[in-house]
């Protein structure tokens, strides 16, 4: 079981801003959150206190890969699937 009271869905950059701007120290960002069920049950500090997730899956802006005068920029959300498909 994940201890946590909330899971927030935010789809853009200033919506994921708000949520972390007012909160307490008590959220913490996931995107696939793979380590969060072993994190909990070996009762990892890193998620101690914690009270909402916030996954930005749903965040287009972290997604997307581009080019720009020969610089690539990998979104933080992205996947390795997608930036392999990316064309």
């Amino acid at each position: 079981m994940i201890p946590v009271k909330e899971i927030l869905l935010p789809r853009s950059i200033d919506e994921v801003c708000r949520l972390l701007h007012n909160n307490n120290g008590s959220s913490k960002i996931i995107a696939g959150g793979t380590d969060i069920l072993p994190g909990f049950h070996i009762e990892s500090p890193r998620f101690k206190n914690i009270e909402r997730l916030i996954d930005i899956n749903n965040v287009k802006e972290l997604k997307s890969v581009s080019v720009d005068n020969d610089v690539i920029s990998i979104g933080s959300a992205i996947t390795f699937s997608e930036i392999i498909s990316n064309q």
